[in-house]
């Protein structure tokens, strides 16, 4: 019932377009595109991410908007030209049809073989096959049968209006042999993602999967190749322009030649899309299968917060095998976006409330609020999914998604946002005890600590310092925050105790500070440490940091002492393999923080040790003379699970 009501409508509707005059019936052509634009949200979401990520670099959002609302619009005029096809006379074609290079084409059938024009879905591709029959020309196409047999007959009836034949897809190989040896046409579109049964070819600098079906029956006809497009002009005119063959190889394998043919086919389409993109098909999935994936970290400056983004970019860093068995090219990049002042920020947290997939094509509230810079680098980019931590880029990650119509990551709460309209939140169990599906709590902040890396840095290391002894000891020295005081009084406690334990164990030391380690308190460590023998590594990093320094430090010692007030350092030195001891400063408040409820709980399931700052001698001792075993934390397999998926 459904499938004759449709066919009666198209009936009935082309009934009445074929009585417009054409400009009149163009017009209503726009207006229905206009309106398929405004309500088909799929559609419209699918071709402006399509557009991006074809002109990113190039073009600006309001510009693909625009495009993006000429691809609607063309395709509107495409459909009544469609139901205009019975009306059509050879001279209405004539008047209509300019041919570009169609002595290409006659020297092709001069062969005797048959010719086959590779085409795709630019301007009006259905308006090829009446033309070229009503020019004269034996012509086949290739189409995909529609669902519904009645409007499918329609369809084709039109096509064939002017002596045309349409062949269904996989059903009529015979016909196109057939058709080839009576020096015949056939028609062929090949812009369509081929899934995992097709070749890999680079299209707008990425690759996709593609049918090579054509140059495959080339090659078994021996006939010719050429590229050819349907261009549309002012006033209902159109132009088809034949393209100089395709030079297909014929030495190599059977599949390098067909890739090598797709790729000249490929770059030629590109070429044509460019010069035209309000008029190619954006609305498919043409980069559905592409194995590349693209990963965009948005950096707040804070160097825990960027370890944690990397940690979970990097599980899915470089090529790997998807659930669904095909292949994935992962790479990340990392910026940083900057906020004009507080203001600013406060007033993209306001206009995100409202974001929704009509932000698509606007990001003005990005360039209003961020710097020129940032804005300018953010819209350049066009990603799959996004990364960020803390709550200040949250905003900015729900509108890039947006966007870009890509996955969103946030890691740790975001804020005054709500985690359900993230994707995926990563947050560590002190933050939260209760998740959803779209929440993944882990035990610990997530780190890119790992036995590999942290061996690497550690060779690293090594070459810039002179190691004596077995057995060493790395110190973490954190700083103040809302809830802790690291006071020179501490942090002198904490020296007498280590600088003990290291002429104890006969053990080197190595030491750093972080960016909120106070003044007087590096000022302390320099002139306890800064002539001590045993101490061969002394890291200020307020004064002169040394990249790898944590993961290379880690590597090379076997008990690491790390200061309570950051959670970040704790996660990263209970994921290295070596023993920790985590020791306390001085809260500030009477409520235990979730810092100090973080370090109770690893304590508790055997992960660190803790101990306050003037037992530290014992706490060491004890630990290297009974050597437990070592628990080592290690979140990152859940981590890479949802990450992939999302991917």
């Amino acid at each position: 019932m459904i499938s004759y009501l449709g066919y009666l409508a198209v009936n009935v509707v082309g009934f009445i377009i074929r009585q417009l005059p054409l400009a009149v019936a163009l017009w209503v052509g726009r207006r229905l595109g206009e309106l398929n634009y405004l309500l088909n949200n799929k559609r419209r979401k699918i071709s402006y991410s399509n557009l991006k990520a074809a002109f990113a670099k190039e073009k600006g959002p309001q510009e693909l908007a625009r495009i993006n609302w000429e691809v609607f619009r063309n395709l509107g005029q495409n459909l009544v030209e469609v139901l205009r096809f019975p009306r059509l006379t050879t001279h209405d074609i004539e008047r209509l049809m300019k041919f570009v290079g169609l002595e290409r084409l006659d020297e092709a059938l001069s062969g005797g073989k048959g010719a086959i024009l590779l085409s795709a879905h630019l301007g009006n591709w259905e308006f090829s096959l009446v033309a070229m029959a009503a020019k004269g020309y034996p012509a086949n196409v290739i189409a995909k049968a529609q669902p519904h047999t009645r409007l499918n007959r329609l369809l084709n009836s039109y096509r064939e209006s002017k002596g045309g034949k349409v062949i269904t897809r996989g059903m009529g190989i015979r016909e196109l042999i057939r058709g080839l040896g009576q020096n015949q046409i056939v028609g062929i579109l090949e812009d369509e993602d081929a899934k995992s049964f097709g070749s890999q070819v680079n299209f707008f600098d990425r690759k996709v999967t593609a049918r090579g079906g054509a140059i495959s029956l080339a090659m078994k006809a021996g006939c010719e190749i050429l590229p050819a497009f349907m261009i549309r002009e002012k006033g209902g005119r159109h132009r088809l322009v034949v393209a100089p063959r395709l030079e297909l190889e014929r030495s190599g394998g059977e599949a390098k030649n067909i890739q090598s043919g797709l790729q000249r086919f490929t770059s030629v389409l590109e070429s044509y899309i460019r010069r035209y993109p309000e008029q190619w098909f954006w609305l498919q999935r043409r980069w559905k299968s592409s194995p590349d994936r693209s990963i965009l970290i948005l950096s707040d400056g804070k160097a825990g917060h960027l370890r944690q983004s990397l940690a979970a970019a990097k599980v899915a860093d470089g090529r790997w095998q998807a659930q669904d068995g095909g292949w994935r090219d992962t790479r990340y990049k990392v910026v940083e976006p900057r906020y004009k002042n507080s203001f600013f920020r406060f007033l993209l947290i306001l206009m995100t409330f409202f974001a929704s997939s009509r932000c698509q094509g606007c990001l003005r509230c990005l360039k209003i609020c961020l710097e020129p810079s940032s804005y300018e680098e953010l819209k350049r980019e066009f990603c799959n999914l996004i990364i960020s931590a803390g709550s200040s880029l949250a905003p900015v990650n729900l509108v890039l998604a947006k966007e870009n119509m890509a996955k969103s990551v946030v890691m740790m709460k975001p804020g005054p946002f709500s985690t359900r309209r993230f994707d995926l939140a990563i947050i560590p169990r002190h933050d939260l005890r209760k998740g959803r599906r779209n929440i993944l709590i882990t035990r610990a902040s997530p780190n890119l600590i790992s036995e590999g890396h942290i061996r690497q840095e550690a060779e690293k290391l090594k070459q810039r310092i002179n190691l004596t002894r077995d057995l060493r000891i790395a110190l973490f020295i954190g700083g103040d925050s809302p809830h802790y005081r690291l006071t020179d009084t501490r942090m002198g406690q904490v020296l007498d105790n280590l600088i003990r334990a290291a002429k104890e164990l006969d053990a080197e030391m190595l030491v750093t500070t972080s960016r909120r380690t106070p003044t007087t308190v590096c000022d302390l460590v320099k002139k306890r440490l800064g002539q001590e023998e045993r101490c061969r590594l002394l890291v200020i990093t307020s004064e002169a940091n040394i990249e790898g320094a944590v993961e290379g430090m880690l590597g090379l010692a076997q008990i690491a002492i790390v200061s309570q007030d950051s959670i970040a350092m704790v996660s990263e030195a209970a994921s290295s393999g070596r023993y920790v001891i985590v020791f306390e400063l001085d809260r500030v408040g009477g409520r235990l923080p979730k810092h100090g409820r973080f370090v109770s709980e690893l304590a508790t399931e055997g992960y660190v040790v803790t101990s306050s700052s003037d037992r530290l001698y014992e706490a060491v001792t004890q630990i290297w003379d009974e050597r437990p075993p070592i628990r080592a934390l290690d979140d990152n397999e859940i981590v890479k699970e949802r990450i992939r998926a999302l991917l």
